[in-house]
């Protein structure tokens, strides 16, 4: 489990463990005079990316681009930046605007970046500048962005405000407008190697087995995947689908039942996605231990269509926002038909 203190927000990162390589690339961005004034960071998501946005932009604010051949290269977090911190905590950094979906509702239930969050962004960015420095707006993340604000945001970054960059935070399933990607630099940030996630997460977790949370998900790793499982106590719902799975063919559904009408609230819609991807891992095991075992391939199709088919169903369904209840039973039933056969 987690401890109380959970992973660091992350303007609140004290260390920014790995992506030398991009802080390098920054660096010679600064270095040039900072040539683009808007970034895409892309990559998997818990990687980092919004930590690296905001070393970068506490670095920029201590190092003026009017003074750049006077700085040589060192890593973003070789400079004391709990000033910025507690001024950004405090709404009161003049520099460094950070747009999120709770900025204004703690209770914002489709997590949306808003029109009203932009609007505020260019109210701010009308105030007064060090123009020494450069202001920094991250947007965390672009993907929460709904159409109408990421029209405003268009606009901006294609007249932007002096010395002002726009840094969007990217994570590697989220699509993006091709509009605001064709005017940014786009920056893919790679996954974090073992060692780097292991010492990370290990110094805010008890007992922490990273193969356990592996062998989880399809996708790769990233601490801030495994503090999303660890939240939503992934280990519940793999015990609770387990006993499920376990005991099918069912005669009773009830605890199906129970259970779909749970998760299809919205309060639970992240441990909804989580006992989805579980169950889809499970159905990808079970056609690779059938083609081990040579079985009739009439069966390995069967389970290989509900698995192609379900698919499609669930991005349909997080697309359009489909009925979340419906899809459970449906998914159940169609494995608990093929395991009668099986």
């Amino acid at each position: 489990m987690l401890n109380n203190s959970s992973l660091n927000k992350p303007y609140e990162n004290n260390d920014l463990v790995g992506h030398v390589n991009i802080q390098e690339q920054l660096y010679r961005l600064y270095k040039s005079g900072l040539t683009t004034n808007s970034i895409i960071l892309r990559g998997l998501k818990g990687i980092g990316k919004a930590t690296l946005a905001f070393k970068f932009a506490f670095y920029l604010q201590h190092n003026a681009v009017s003074d750049k051949d006077a700085v040589n290269f060192e890593p973003f977090n070789n400079t004391d930046y709990s000033r910025d911190i507690d001024l950004l905590l405090s709404g009161g950094h003049p520099n460094v605007m950070h747009i999120h979906p709770y900025m204004f509702e703690e209770d914002n239930l489709r997590g949306d970046i808003k029109i009203d969050h932009i609007r505020w962004l260019k109210n701010k960015l009308t105030g007064t500048i060090f123009n020494k420095y450069m202001r920094v707006c991250i947007i965390d993340s672009i993907g929460n962005a709904n159409i109408s604000a990421c029209n405003a945001l268009l606009k901006m970054i294609e007249e932007p405000p002096i010395n002002t960059m726009f840094i969007l935070i990217n994570h590697s399933n989220d699509t993006i407008i091709k509009t605001i990607k064709s005017r940014c630099m786009v920056i893919n940030v790679s996954d974090l190697d073992i060692n780097d996630i292991e010492e990370i997460v290990k110094n805010n977790t008890d007992n922490f087995d990273l193969n356990e949370f592996k062998n989880m998900t399809k996708y790769n790793i990233s601490p801030g995947i495994i503090e999303n499982l660890q939240k939503n106590n992934v280990l519940e719902i793999r015990d609770e689908l387990n006993d499920i799975l376990n005991n099918m063919p069912y005669s009773n559904i009830n605890k199906i039942i129970n259970m779909s009408n749970s998760l299809s609230k919205k309060i639970n819609e992240e441990r909804f996605f989580i006992l989805i991807e579980l169950l889809f891992l499970w159905i990808n095991k079970k056609v690779h231990n059938l083609i081990e075992l040579d079985v009739n391939k009439l069966i390995i199709c069967k389970w290989t269509d509900c698995w192609s088919e379900n698919s499609i169903k669930y991005k349909a369904l997080k697309e359009l926002n489909l009925n979340k209840e419906h899809f459970i039973l449906n998914l159940f039933e169609d494995v608990n038909d093929l395991m009668k056969i099986d």
